[in-house]
C-alpha cells in the first residue's frame, strides 16, 4: 500500500514538468507536452484522485511512438509515486498536435474522432511541456472542439 501525500496543483505540475522536460531531454526522435484536465486540473481533487491527461505530440515522427509514451508514462508514474498515487494507464490519451492543427482548421474526418476527446477539456485544463505559449494558444484553440460546459461544483 501507497503512503498518500496531500499534493497541490502547483506542485504537481512542477513534478510533471520534470517529467516531461526529463523524457524530452532524453529523446531523439519524439517530443511530447500534456494537457492536464480533471479534478486536479481544477483543484477539486481528492487524495485519491487519479490524474487526467493527454499526451501531445510535438513531433512527426511515427517510428518507436508506442515506445516513447511508455517511457513517458513511466517517468510520469514514477513522479506520482512519490506522492503515492497510483495513475491507471486506461484514462490517457495521445493526440498529435499536427491532427489537432488541422482538425481546428477545417471540417476533416479528424475534427469528429478528436472532438470526442477533446471533450474532457475545459477551461481549467493546463499545457505542461515545451514551446508553452504556443501550445496554450493551441490548447485554448482546442477548447472550441470541446461543447463541454464550464464545470460547476457540486455542494
Amino acid at each position: 500500500m501507497f503512503d498518500l501525500k496531500d499534493v497541490g496543483k502547483e506542485e504537481l505540475v512542477v513534478g510533471l514538468r520534470e517529467a516531461v522536460d526529463g523524457f524530452n531531454s532524453e529523446s531523439r526522435s519524439h517530443r511530447f507536452g500534456l494537457i492536464l484536465f480533471g479534478s486536479r486540473a481544477r483543484g477539486t481533487y481528492r487524495i485519491n484522485s487519479d490524474v487526467d491527461y493527454f499526451h501531445i505530440e510535438l513531433t512527426d515522427c511515427e517510428e518507436g511512438y508506442t515506445e516513447s509514451v511508455r517511457r513517458l508514462d513511466d517517468k510520469i508514474d514514477a513522479v506520482l509515486l512519490r506522492w503515492g498515487i497510483v495513475n491507471p494507464a486506461a484514462y490517457h490519451y495521445s493526440i498529435a498536435r499536427r491532427y489537432l492543427l488541422s482538425a481546428l482548421e477545417d471540417e476533416s474526418y479528424r475534427r469528429e474522432i478528436l472532438e470526442g476527446r477533446v471533450g474532457f477539456l475545459d477551461k481549467y485544463s493546463l499545457y505542461i511541456g515545451p514551446d508553452e505559449e504556443e501550445n496554450r494558444r493551441l490548447l485554448e484553440n482546442s477548447l472550441r472542439l470541446s461543447e463541454r460546459e464550464v464545470w460547476i461544483g457540486r455542494r
